[in-house]
């Protein structure tokens, strides 16, 4: 603990000095007051932020600290699963141990908190896993609360926590920035009335002066007053009444737009985000006022016209923005000895922020429209433009991989848990794919969808622990499963023109079509082995109750020879699969080694998520992370008939996918003409009477 290194050092300090007892008894009186508080609060010496560090230049190493704050607990057990250096232990909750949890707390809320430069130092834009040091920084952890009525464990509540706290990450020293300038502009500017004022008012004149002053009546002395007093000397140094009016009223104003970034009207400063919430997406009651998580403004708003509130918040903020803006460079035209009327050509007047330059448009707060994927979100979708408002949708889904035997998949229907994104990736609209299993690659996905100055895409991988059918304390491991799987890929896509660039850094092993894991197997004798094997959608699927009945647990002795590894029975033609038993083999909570022979339809499933993940393995041209952009071909090779009729088929099922989670699927005569335009090159279309 802080407390026992604390008491370390005091003795270590104090020993050589050979005091007195009694001034020693004093000393060490004083100095348990210190000492007491922090007795039982955690630090840790790690190797990422104390060794490595103090290594390269000496004291500059950071102790960490994990508190629990006893009030917020659920008890979901998430954080002690998801940690993978087992930090965080369950114990007794006890009246002794919840006053020990609670002073604990209390001081880690009540130390400095720890500066932007300082965590910037341990984020590498090239790994993604270290993003999620953004939440050392306490202000942008605690951009989401606990006490609300949400599902406890819930994926959906983690992935609003990391989207607002990477938000709240970036923008915080935005603003701080503008909160510096603001003060440096009030300042020079009174400096500058200051100075204006001492040079015209003849101090050594005390009595034309005081005859002046006299002639007030007893009325406030303001700056526009004394502008008159002085304007009308006789002397050859006269101040400029109209600049002085013109500099009180800036200076006014610049205060007034400094109050708010600093306090605003709830006292935490200037809204650094807004949300704009599918009623459904948060799970249940975490939306209710006034029991929500939110230290932002939000809104809820049914799905649909989402995206139309989205963009009406969007004109008005720039609005305002626009007006405080253009006092600041007001400001700094009078600073620079121009009158500020006379060059409007040099004020913003755009309605949309094109004149704006970048670091103005940066203080534009990102709006977040939130939905999950079982909403109706067509309208919403359509409405990206890049010609349109810069509205960063968030689409959380829960729902992963359904099948036909699932409840909530529609008959003979199966359906990976994502859609084709790249339909969606129109020019200028940057398009993400995450999980909450992965918390680096969302915050880092967050922090460009923030910086990007058009529309945004952010799907989001969140699994509901009722909804799979799971422990909630899994959901993390889980959501990391779905990706090493590629049950849910994570990628990055944007379109500038008829170039695209893709990237597939964040998964593992990106050139191979599965990723390999170490079983251990404890055999009949005791002994513990290592059994390599490739991770499939079905490793991740058999986690799931929804998916018991696709799976048949059988001994591994009982292989015989039409059973096949579900990986090598992908890999042969379709006509060779028949009467081939595909399984994956498994382990119980013993490490006993068994296999699960898998059904048909799951079989299936795994091999459409195989060629899903082959399409983003050839948009990227099978490289770790593709930075060039991918040029169309000026004379494309046609293949031959039949496989052209596959890859159209291959691609009809990935954009009914993308349209049926979208969905366009509750309109069935839309969702036809739709998904012919989908699929069919425009040359090839005709109208009917054609």
């Amino acid at each position: 603990s802080l407390g026992t290194l604390l008491q370390d050092a005091y003795t270590q300090t104090t020993g050589p000095l050979q005091l007195d007892a009694e001034k020693l008894r004093r000393l060490t009186t004083e100095f348990d007051r210190v000492r007491a508080p922090l007795e039982t609060f955690p630090i840790a010496r790690t190797e990422i932020f104390f060794i490595a560090p103090h290594n390269r230049a000496k004291n500059t190493g950071m102790p960490l600290s994990i508190v629990l704050n006893p009030m917020a607990c659920t008890g979901c057990g998430i954080c002690i699963t998801s940690c993978p250096e087992g930090a965080i232990a369950w114990g007794e909750q006890t009246p002794e141990r919840n006053v020990v949890l609670a002073q604990n707390w209390q001081v880690q809320l009540s130390l400095p908190e720890l500066a932007q430069e300082r965590i910037a130092a341990f984020i590498d834009a090239d790994q993604a896993e270290t993003y999620s040091n953004r939440l050392l920084q306490r202000s942008a952890y605690h951009a989401t609360l606990g006490g609300d009525g949400g599902k406890t464990g819930n994926g959906a509540k983690t992935a609003v926590h990391l989207l607002t706290a990477g938000a709240e990450a970036i923008m915080q020293p935005r603003f701080k920035q503008h909160i510096d300038k603001l003060k440096r502009l009030i300042a020079d500017l009174e400096a500058g009335i200051q100075g204006d004022v001492s040079r015209t008012l003849n101090i050594n004149d005390f009595e034309d002066f005081t005859r002046r002053l006299s002639g007030l009546d007893g009325q406030q002395l303001s700056v526009e007053r004394l502008a008159e007093l002085v304007g009308d000397q006789s002397n050859s140094t006269t101040v400029n009444p109209e600049k002085l009016r013109r500099l009180s009223e800036l200076v006014i104003k610049l205060k007034q737009q400094l109050a708010c970034y600093e306090q605003g009207a709830a006292g935490s400063g200037r809204a650094r985000m807004l949300l704009v919430m599918d009623p459904g997406t948060t799970a249940g009651g975490s939306n209710t006022y006034p029991y929500n998580p939110h230290t932002q403004p939000w809104v809820c708003y049914p799905p649909g016209d989402v995206t139309r509130l989205a963009e009406g918040l969007i004109s008005g903020i720039r609005h305002s923005l626009k007006e405080e803006i253009n006092q600041c460079r007001a400001a700094e035209l009078e600073l620079s000895g121009t009158d500020y009327r006379q060059h409007g050509d040099r004020l913003a007047s755009a309605v949309d922020g094109r004149d704006f330059t970048a670091a103005e448009q940066a203080l534009l707060p990102p709006v977040f429209v939130i939905c999950h994927s079982g909403s109706d979100i067509r309208q919403d979708l359509n409405r990206l433009s890049p010609d349109g408002y810069p509205v960063k949708l968030i689409l959380i889904n829960q729902q992963g991989l359904t099948l036909a035997s699932s409840p909530a998949a529609a008959p003979g229907n199966i359906n990976t848990c994502y859609p084709d994104m790249l339909a969606l990736a129109q020019a200028g609209v940057l398009v993400i794919q995450t999980s909450i299993g992965h918390p680096g690659d969302l915050i880092r996905g967050v922090a460009e969808i923030v910086n990007h100055s058009g529309p945004a895409l952010l799907h989001i991988y969140a699994p509901d622990p009722q909804f799979s059918g799971m422990a909630q304390d899994l959901i993390i491991d889980q959501a990391a499963l779905a990706y090493r799987t590629r049950a849910f890929p994570l990628f990055r896509i944007r379109r500038q023109d008829e170039a695209l660039t893709l990237l597939l850094d964040a998964n593992p092993d990106p050139t191979a079509d599965w990723t390999t894991r170490a079983l251990a197997v404890r055999e009949a004798s005791g002994q513990e082995t290592t059994l390599e094997t490739l991770l499939t959608v079905a490793d991740w699927a058999i986690r799931e109750t929804r998916y018991q009945e696709h799976f048949n647990i059988q001994p591994q002795g009982q292989v015989h020879e039409e059973m096949i590894p579900l990986v090598d029975y992908l890999a042969l033609p379709h006509a060779e699969r028949e009467n081939l038993q595909p399984y994956i083999d498994v382990i119980n909570d013993k490490q006993q080694h068994f296999i699960a022979v898998v059904t048909p339809a799951m079989a299936a499933a795994c091999a459409t998520a195989l060629t899903d993940w082959q399409m983003l393995q050839s948009k990227a041209g099978g490289a770790v992370a593709v930075s060039e952009s991918v040029q169309p071909a000026a004379a494309p090779v046609m293949p031959a008939p039949d496989q052209a009729a596959a890859n159209l088929s291959a691609y009809q099922n990935l954009s009914e996918r993308l349209l049926e989670l979208c969905g366009y699927k509750q309109d069935p005569e839309f969702f036809k003409q739709s998904l012919r335009q989908f699929i069919v090159p425009d040359e090839q279309q005709t109208e009917p009477n054609e």
